[in-house]
């Protein structure tokens, strides 16, 4: 937490998170970093997994704790891919909800990993009322 601060003394803007699970370890980080006096907006990382090896790819490769409720659910689905991703899907959309109607500092952004997955983030955005999915056209690039 130490090195934390440093960071923040010298001018960063806001902290963005590792990927988290659960509401309660994003509470508990914001509240450890409040004590150590570190005021700046803290992002949530949310990892919106879409199959069991993207979930045990980046929990291994970051080094997080996966709720054993989500790995039970993703291993009783694991040959059923589309359960998978609906799950995954809904779990990072209710994660989402919950964090930005909390009565104690709702957060105000948030960042989604996908591992380069767009559909998931338009997905999950649709889902919160962010967005919606109706494209017309493909969209053009402009300098």
């Amino acid at each position: 937490m130490i090195h934390l601060k440093d960071k923040i003394d010298a001018k960063a803007d806001f902290i963005i998170t590792q990927a988290i699970f659960d509401n309660k370890t994003f509470q508990t980080f914001q509240n450890r970093c409040r004590s150590f006096g570190i005021e700046v907006p803290i992002v949530p990382g949310i990892f919106a997994f879409t199959s069991q090896k993207s979930l045990l790819k980046m929990s291994q490769f970051c080094d997080i704790m996966v709720p054993q409720e989500v790995s039970a659910i993703v291993e009783q689905n694991k040959h059923n891919a589309m359960s998978v991703y609906n799950f995954g899907i809904h779990f990072t959309t209710e994660l989402i909800k919950n964090l930005l109607t909390a009565k104690k500092d709702p957060i105000i952004d948030v960042h989604l990993f996908t591992l380069n997955n767009i559909y998931a983030v338009y997905e999950i955005c649709e889902r919160l009322g962010f967005c919606t999915l109706n494209i017309e056209r493909p969209l053009k690039y402009v300098e």
